[in-house]
Formats: structure tokens, sequence, C-alpha cells
């Protein structure tokens, strides 16, 4: 039987924010991660533009227009249509300047087939499929398994004994991690630049499980000098901080990259890269 995605649903999340989502869990899981973005010498003022890449239901486009009372310019890209759509339900909520893109970012004008994962859609990515669903799966219930450890979630069963809680952990993932495919179109962030005349960029977010070089690579080189900060969540991280690292180093950022235990991992981390 194929799989449906879940439709859109209103959940509360901490601090009383109300957003439509696909899955609740996920949502309130998703919201602990969004501060991570604004650490590292990040700075906003009212005003800023914001592109928000690999915006998923858009947790943290709304961390920015609570952060700077509505007074913000966010652009949020989400190539997936059945995550665009909650998107563009949320920008239509939020406070401020927020406009839900229906595309995602990349170093081509393209559609590319996307492994949709309708019960954990924030690990949708163009670099995941069949081949490697078994290794993913490990990789990502290894990291929940720290994270519920460090009781950063599901608290209470930090407690269960050890073989208990592996088996759990194991079979939630499972459970979630099974693949729709969707086309969805990509286009060059300069692109986007130059059509919507933006001139300066004060903090660009990155999320798009595995394809950061890719959105790097559709920057013209005219381009970078409006970009201020650059935040982006690093897919196997180990093997690419180093030449991310020296990459961004080259067009004048002072870059630190970052990894907590569970982020370790699962193989993962983030890179600030500010002027």
């Amino acid at each position: 039987m194929a799989l449906t995605s879940p439709k859109p649903t209103r959940v509360r999340l901490e601090g009383g924010l109300e957003l439509w989502c696909l899955d609740p869990f996920e949502a309130q899981f998703l919201q602990h991660d969004v501060g991570a973005y604004f650490e590292g010498g990040v700075a906003l003022e009212p005003g800023a533009t914001v592109l928000d890449v690999g915006a998923n239901i858009g947790l943290f486009s709304a961390e920015v227009s609570r952060r700077l009372s509505g007074q913000a310019h966010v652009l949020a890209f989400e190539p997936l249509p059945p995550v665009h759509e909650v998107l563009a339900l949320n920008a239509a909520l939020l406070a401020g300047d927020v406009v839900a893109l229906p595309f995602g970012l990349s170093d081509v004008e393209a559609t590319l087939e996307f492994s949709f994962f309708p019960l954990m859609s924030c690990l949708s990515s163009v670099h995941r499929g069949e081949a490697d669903l078994a290794t993913e799966r490990q990789r990502v219930a290894a990291s929940l398994l720290e994270i519920i450890k460090s009781g950063q979630a599901m608290p209470q069963l930090r407690f269960l004994p050890g073989p208990m809680l592996e088996g759990f952990v194991d079979g939630y993932v499972k459970s979630r991690l099974k693949i729709q495919r969707h086309p969805a179109q990509v286009r060059p962030l300069s692109a986007v630049l130059a059509e919507r005349e933006v001139m300066q960029v004060d903090l660009l977010k990155i999320d798009v499980e595995g394809a950061e070089e890719a959105v790097l690579d559709g920057i013209a080189a005219e381009h970078w000098p409006r970009i201020r900060q650059v935040v982006l969540e690093l897919e196997r991280y180990a093997a690419r901080i180093e030449p991310v690292s020296r990459r961004l180093e080259g067009l004048g950022f002072r870059v630190e990259g970052t990894q907590d235990s569970a982020q370790a991992t699962g193989d993962y981390g983030l890179v600030y890269a500010l002027r």
C-alpha cells in the first residue's frame, strides 16, 4: 500500500506558538533545534533580510519573526510540494514579510527527484534513497538514542534499560523512515537575488540534508559580498568540515564549526560563518 502524506494539522508549540505541521511530534522536536541557528555570534537587527533555505514547515522563519517582532524580510525555500503547502499556511500566520517559495536551491535550474519521508519530513533529500536507507536508519537511530539519553527529547524514556531503549528507538525510526519520491524544482540563489533585487542578506541559513555545497555553488562571485552571515547544518561533517570551512574563509568569513554529542554520533554539525 502506498504511503500517503499526513494532512496538515495545527500544533501548539513551546511559548504559545501555533503552527500547521505534518506531524506534531516532529514539529515539537525540531523547535528545540531552532535556537542553535542564532548562536555562534549570529546577530540580527530589525529590518533584516533572512533566507531560510530548507525551510520545512517554517520553524526557523517563525523564530526570526518572533525575535525581530515581525520586523524582518524572510524568503523561505521549500521544494517538496506536501511540505511547501504547510510552509505557505504558516507564512500567512507569521508577522512580518515572510514569503514561502515553492522551490529549493542548488547550482542549476532543474527538476530533481527527492526522497520524501512523510513521517520524518526534515530528513527528506536528493541524497537519500532506497539504496542507503538501512544505513540512514542506523545513523538516525544512533543520533536519536543519544538525544534521548541526554534528556533533550522523550525524557521519560531515558531511564529505560539500555536494550529496551535501543529496541524502541530502532523500531520508531524504522516506522518513520519510509520513502515517497517527489519531483521538485531547484534554482541557483544568484538567480533569485537578481530577480528579487536583494542587495543584502543579513543571514543565510542552510539546512538541505547533504546538498549544502550545491547551494553554495549556486552563488555567483559578485553576490557573495551581499551576504553578511551564514549558518548551515553540514551533513557528513567529519569529511567535509575542513573543505567547507576553507571555502568560506576564502570568501572573507570567520568560520566556526560545532558539534554536540548527538550530532557527532550522526556525523552532522553546524557551521557559522560571519564577516
